[in-house]
């Protein structure tokens, strides 16, 4: 017998990724005519509204409207620096995913096109790319050296090109939010948020399932009309929420590697079927993650006896000897402010060690390495490379690896993440 508490907390939970891809590609049609290209890496001080974001690469970004117009996507070759281009569908699925791992492979023009839309005439030669849905995330990455570098990071970011094949038939489409999505979605009542999912049904392919779980509780995509359900099916879906607001907020994927205290999704990662419960959790604390195999995410929230990081304590994060990240491009580990998940202001403006900095740091007599986290700079000034600060007003922190490219040795949970020790 159906219960309908469990089955609205199944609906939220199915719908939580398509609702923040209808709320975060709303806004002028400017928005989704050419590639937003962030030309610097993300700071504490900018209004970036996607939870923890790297300070590795620098991103471009666009939406698209398939139903209005094909796009076109242009890849030059890039040489001696990381690329990746991702396409996220409005429940945040990548169906497609290129870059520094195809060994150039992934250079030259594609057209993406909206269900079964027949591929227009002259575009004949461009390899087909299709989507369900018609918003769609564009991501790019494109690894920078830091401020020195960004002159000609820019140069190669402007010779990538996303754009609609008929510009004029894109149209404005709502007003555009600021700050962060998942704050945005905490003010919304629930009849605002099934509002909004029954609306993505004109351009969203939603699986028939949910579809029936939808109208099971009166309610009807094509005629959305919340205040004329039952009281018993509003009470319901308001239980259901809350319960899938903590699970979401709380879930720990089964197929998780840990060591350490560190926890990494591999599994489903970017492409998860129907794990929607990983789904809607990965949308909540970083919208827009990889696929895997393109990079992985080892994160914690503890030191290595279990207790929870607070910036007002001093901590090492120990590396094994030959036990840095197996990254075929490269690795960094970043920190993050607790509840914000945004980047911890400090006075170095430093944000991340990564591997590209390994040459100025320093290494212990038995080859192993130590970062330190603290808010207060090292006694030791020889130690100050290794120094990574922690925020001095939010009481906790987090921190993320990021290891571009994992070989399978790491993708299989054989890699052991370091040790992070409390001084």
């Amino acid at each position: 017998m159906s219960n309908p508490i469990e089955d609205a907390k199944k609906l939220y939970t199915y719908a939580y990724p398509v609702v923040i891809s209808s709320v975060l590609s709303r806004g002028k049609r400017e928005r989704f005519l050419q590639l937003s290209h962030g030309r610097k890496f993300v700071s504490a001080k900018d209004d970036f509204p996607i939870v923890r974001p790297n300070n590795d690469t620098l991103y471009s970004t666009v939406w698209t409207h398939l139903a209005e117009s094909p796009y076109i996507l242009e890849i030059p070759e890039i040489t001696g620096r990381y690329l990746l281009v991702d396409f996220l569908n409005s429940k945040t699925d990548i169906p497609f995913a290129v870059g520094s791992k195809n060994k150039g492979k992934e250079v030259g023009k594609y057209i993406i096109l909206y269900r079964e839309e027949p591929v227009p005439a002259g575009y004949e030669d461009y390899q087909v790319v299709r989507s369900e849905d018609s918003r769609n995330f564009f991501i790019v990455r494109l690894e920078s050296f830091g401020k020195e570098d960004y002159e000609t990071a820019n140069r190669l970011q402007d010779q990538i090109i996303i754009r609609p094949l008929y510009p004029e038939k894109i149209t404005d489409d709502g007003e555009q939010i600021t700050g962060l999505s998942t704050i945005y979605l905490e003010s919304l009542s629930l009849k605002e948020f099934y509002a909004i999912f029954a609306q993505s049904y004109t351009d969203t392919f939603i699986e028939p399932e949910y579809t029936e779980l939808f109208k099971s509780f009166g309610l009807d995509p094509a005629q959305f009309e919340y205040d004329a359900i039952s009281e018993e099916a509003k009470t319901a879906l308001e239980e259901g929420a809350k319960l899938a607001e903590v699970e979401i907020r709380a879930h720990e994927n089964p197929e998780k590697f840990f060591s350490n205290e560190w926890s990494t999704t591999v599994k489903d990662l970017g492409f998860y079927g129907t794990n929607y419960d990983l789904r809607a959790t990965v949308a909540y604390y970083g919208y827009g993650a990889n696929l895997a195999e393109d990079s992985v995410y080892p994160a914690t929230e503890h030191d290595q006896d279990g207790n929870p990081l607070f910036s007002s304590n001093s901590y090492r994060v120990h590396f094994e000897k030959d036990g840095l990240p197996r990254a075929e491009f490269f690795w960094s580990l970043t920190l993050y402010g607790l509840p914000s998940q945004f980047l911890a202001d400090n006075v170095l403006d430093r944000y991340l060690i990564n591997s590209h900095m390994l040459k100025d740091l320093v290494f212990n007599e038995d080859g192993s390495l130590d970062i330190y986290i603290s808010q207060e700079a090292p006694a030791d000034e020889k130690l100050l490379p290794n120094w990574l600060p922690s925020s001095k007003t939010e009481e906790k922190f987090s921190l993320t690896l990021r290891i571009y490219g994992p070989d399978a040795f790491t993708l299989q949970g054989n890699w052991v993440a370091p040790k992070v020790i409390r001084l």
